[in-house]
């Protein structure tokens, strides 16, 4: 669903939450998340996340957000960190795992993050987010007859997400099966006719056919819808081809992300 669909209703909830109970850390998480996600208000999440570790400090969900925030705003090792804590604190949390995973992964730790997204399967093989980092972990390894694999293990488990079809795209491109890979991004664009798709991840798919120019169109419209996804345009190491466009810099700066 399209971000502005959902998060304004989710930050009025937010705010009342912490209206009622504001010594509840849970609520200055929510809100800390939303600001993160939605917003990319950076002050007010770091608010947020102040008073929730003040009243829970080991709160794992707290800091899983703080390492977020962290790595989104520059301070990436300091950002791992919190990462690495939020799933000490809470080890059988599968989407803690992978977040960690995911941001491994953009910093070039591919095989780290590849590691825990198999650690993580073991605890539950149905996780489709499981199958979805180890495909782009696979991917950064340069292993893509496995990413593309692991994709398609991922959309079977999870079909209403358009991002196993975009990394199966990557792969076949990178791997030479560039028609193939052109298949896969029409499907998508016709798709997005008929349903609402991420437009982060449409733009993720222009990239993986080499078309930057569309790629940075649907960047645009990413950043007007302020699709959630935004945030990773930091770490991401899909974007690394288009980091010295000036097009590409000037929309990072209006999201507010660190260089």
């Amino acid at each position: 669903m399209p971000s502005e669909t959902v998060f304004p209703d989710a930050k009025k909830n937010a705010f009342r939450a912490v209206e009622l109970e504001p010594g509840l850390a849970e609520a200055h998480v929510a809100l800390a998340l939303i600001t993160i996600w939605y917003d990319r208000d950076w002050a007010t999440a770091r608010s947020s996340l102040e008073r929730a570790l003040e009243f829970s400090p080991n709160n794992p969900d707290a800091r899983l957000a703080n390492g977020i925030l962290l790595y989104c705003t520059g301070r990436r090792s300091e950002g791992l960190v919190e990462l690495r804590l939020a799933v000490e604190l809470e080890p059988l949390n599968l989407r803690n795992n992978i977040v960690e995973a995911q941001f491994l992964n953009f910093s070039g730790r591919s095989r780290e993050a590849l590691e825990i997204s198999r650690n993580t399967l073991k605890l539950n093989p149905n996780f489709y987010l499981g199958h979805l980092m180890a495909a782009t972990a696979h991917l950064e390894a340069g292993a893509f007859t496995e990413a593309e694999t692991a994709a398609d293990v991922s959309r079977e488990l999870n079909p209403v997400d358009s991002l196993p079809r975009v990394l199966s795209a990557y792969a076949m491109a990178r791997s030479g099966k560039k028609l193939e890979a052109r298949i896969i991004v029409e499907e998508i664009l016709d798709s997005g006719r008929q349903r609402y798709i991420s437009p982060y991840n449409i733009a993720l798919a222009q990239n993986a056919i080499g078309d930057s120019g569309a790629a940075l169109l649907w960047l645009e419209r990413a950043l007007e819808q302020n699709d959630l996804r935004v945030i990773f345009l930091t770490g991401e190491p899909k974007w690394n081809n288009l980091r010295a466009d000036p097009r590409f810099h000037d929309i990072l700066m209006r999201a507010g992300l660190a260089m």
